[in-house]
C-alpha cells in the first residue's frame, strides 16, 4: 500500500490512508508500516472507503485505516 497520509484522531489513534497495490487488508491484521527512521508494528482495527466501512479491502481501493 503506498501511503497518502497519515494522521492522528482523538479517541482513534493513528490513521493511514492510501491506495492499495498488491493483496488485500482485513481488520484485524498485523501491519508493518515501513518508512523513515523506525518500522512500526501495528493491528487494523477498521478499514473506510468513501466514509463506508469494510470487512475486507483490495487491490485498487483508496483507504482509510
Amino acid at each position: 500500500m503506498s501511503i497518502e497520509g497519515i494522521f492522528m484522531a482523538t479517541g482513534r489513534g493513528t490513521v493511514l490512508t492510501g491506495k492499495i497495490e498488491t493483496g488485500i487488508i482485513k481488520i484485524g491484521d498485523s501491519l508493518e508500516v515501513i518508512g523513515g527512521r523506525d518500522n512500526i508494528n501495528t493491528v487494523c482495527l477498521g478499514l473506510e472507503m468513501f466514509r463506508k466501512t469494510l470487512d475486507i479491502a483490495e487491490v485498487g481501493d483508496m483507504l482509510e485505516f
